[in-house]
């Protein structure tokens, strides 16, 4: 219930925020094809007249000259935004990798152009274009917008430098590059992102510039296209549908500059606040070639060892993470209302994101279904089970994989709702219980429905039974030595084991006071092992009995891949030696 009020509050926001947004927008379209009768007639701004009137686009181009004011601003954008960014990037290079005296003194003093309003500059740049002869010239202009929009390209790529890793350019040094070829060949291209968030703001800034333009151009033919504009506001009247269409004609240009660069730009803002969490401290790289992307799916709130998984995903070069997932499970002993566990693991992830520096993946981050599969036949969707359907049917070459910490049923729904993503990613499932004869086990125990879907399917699936996964065993103090010290990261992840090894010991006979499993983390074992000292059978998929959860013969289907081994403690070392890395302060 109060998952779904949340979700209906949220929607009407939505569609409130986006009402506000499109009204104007909609006004402009409909008074673009209205007279100048028609304006000043009953109708409303939304209406549209009995007879659209075309030509209003037409006039623009023609009587309102808009051809050439567009020509000016694009010759202008063309000039400035490439060497602007090429400034910006030589400056923010120049802070973060050169060895020069108070790098952090001078960033300021480029700070303080941020802070200078521009119209107090207007009057003396008057007074000093007008001496230069630089009023009504291209170059003029230019100049301007480039002293103005410096301090902020400065800003966003000496953020997002900074989360570049130094030893990319040491090493590129020692090979025999000169800073100049580690500057181009190394910097510009690991900075793609910002300088792609940096092509659109600067260019919407510098098409949409009207007071600078308007100051320094009063040349007709030179006009850009804000100042140009104004030219269809008449002194005793004005035709708004022949403005409106030229404002819609004005807007298709920086439509086209968002939709080609739009992919990068969240990417480029995060990037320039924190650094990036991931990789930053690295001195290795991971070959596009060996990367997978994964999906990981956890009932996030049901036991202690998940945060662990999950911060492993993230933190590992090989895996990227596309898809978080949130999922159910059985309340005891915590207390959850009746179908609210997926709910509630899905508030904690995005808390344990904020905690970790892992903001950006909130948007990736959905929330599953709140019960299992009621059969094998009947789905229950979700946001999750979508989520899994979008990213299996997306375009990529990489290898996808989904990495199941808990119950499967957004999967076992996705493959019910879309059986064609059966063949486009493989499942890694830590559950079941030990073959041959299986039994009780709790990920299992949460959907044996779901889990006999998956078996029955043709998806290629990994599975890490029980005895194989409590393989990966730790003890509080080494934990408490090992990750508590790793920053905000590492404090709520001994936090979080540590108050639920209180709260089990009272209430279970497990854990044994001082040990505890992170079972989850065997996902993440099976994709960094090598394939030679993988220890697997492949077993035909069975089916699972309900209530005893035996393992029953599935008759003729395809094999399984069931492990038997993983290494422990390999896969726990790089764990820790990761969180120390990037939590930790090591280098």
């Amino acid at each position: 219930m109060r998952h779904t009020i949340k979700r209906a509050v949220l929607y009407v926001v939505l569609i409130v925020l986006a009402v506000i947004w499109l009204s104007p927008m909609i006004s402009i379209v409909a008074t673009s094809l209205k007279s100048k009768q028609d304006f000043f007639s009953n109708l409303s701004l939304f209406q549209l007249p009995e007879t659209l009137h075309w030509e209003n686009f037409k006039n623009a181009f023609t009587k309102g000259n808009l051809f050439h004011y567009m020509r000016n601003d694009l010759i202008i954008c063309l000039i400035k935004v490439p060497l602007g960014i090429f400034v910006e990037a030589l400056a923010a290079y120049a802070l973060t990798r050169l060895k020069i005296r108070r790098p952090l003194a001078i960033f300021i003093v480029f700070l303080l152009g941020m802070m200078l309003p521009m119209q107090v500059a207007l009057i003396p740049l008057n007074v000093v274009y007008n001496r230069l002869g630089l009023v009504n010239t291209y170059a003029g202009l230019i100049f301007a917008y480039l002293g103005f929009g410096i301090p902020t390209g400065i800003l966003i790529l000496r953020g997002f430098m900074r989360g570049i890793p130094k030893e990319l350019g040491e090493a590129a040094i020692v090979d025999g590059c000169s800073k100049w070829q580690v500057f181009w060949h190394i910097i510009l291209p690991a900075s793609k992102p910002a300088i792609a968030t940096l092509v659109i703001t600067d260019t919407l800034a510098t098409w949409n510039e009207y007071l600078l333009g308007s100051l320094l151009i009063t040349d007709n033919s030179l006009k850009s296209v804000p100042a140009g504009l104004m030219t269809f506001v008449g002194e005793h009247g004005t035709d708004y549908g022949y403005l409106c269409a030229g404002v819609l004609i004005c807007v298709l240009p920086m439509l086209a500059v968002y939709l080609i660069f739009q992919r990068y730009f969240v990417e480029g803002m995060a990037g320039a606040v924190k650094g990036g969490v991931m990789m930053k401290k690295y001195f290795f790289e991971v070959p596009p070639q060996k990367q997978k992307r994964v999906i990981v799916h956890t009932d996030f709130l049901n036991e202690a060892d998940d945060p662990f998984a999950v911060l492993h995903a993230l933190l590992t070069p090989s895996l990227s993470v596309e898809r978080l997932i949130a999922g159910h499970f059985d309340a005891y002993p915590q207390d959850f209302p009746k179908g609210t566990t997926a709910q509630a693991s899905y508030d904690e992830l995005l808390h344990f994101l904020a905690v970790t520096g892992h903001e950006s993946y909130q948007s990736r981050t959905t929330c599953g279904a709140g019960y299992a599969l009621p059969s094998e036949t009947e789905p229950v969707p979700s946001d999750g089970a979508r989520a899994i359907i979008d990213e299996a049917m997306r375009d990529d070459p990489r290898p996808l994989y989904i990495l199941l910490q808990g119950a499967v049923t957004d999967l076992a729904s996705a493959i019910l709702m879309e059986p064609r993503i059966c063949g486009r990613m493989t499942a890694v499932w830590v559950g079941g219980g030990d073959y041959p004869e299986g039994g009780d086990e709790f990920n299992l125990w949460n959907d044996i429905n779901g889990a006999n879907v998956l078996f029955q399917s043709e998806m290629p699936l990994w599975q890490i039974p029980k005895s194989t996964y409590k393989q990966l065993a730790v003890t509080l103090a080494e934990l408490q030595y090992k990750v508590r010290p790793c920053g905000a990261a590492g404090r709520y992840l001994f936090d979080h084991i540590d108050a639920y090894n209180r709260k089990m010991g009272c209430e279970a006979i497990w854990p044994h006071g001082e040990t505890w499993g992170l079972g989850d983390n065997a996902a993440i074992s099976v994709l960094l092992e090598e394939e030679e000292k993988i220890s697997y059978s492949m077993i035909p998929a069975p089916r699972v009995e309900a209530g005893s959860m035996r393992y029953l013969a599935g008759g003729d289907v395809r094999p399984v891949r069931v492990y038997h081994h993983v290494d422990a403690r390999q896969t726990l070392e790089d764990f820790f030696a990761k969180l120390a890395i990037c939590c930790g302060g090591l280098s």
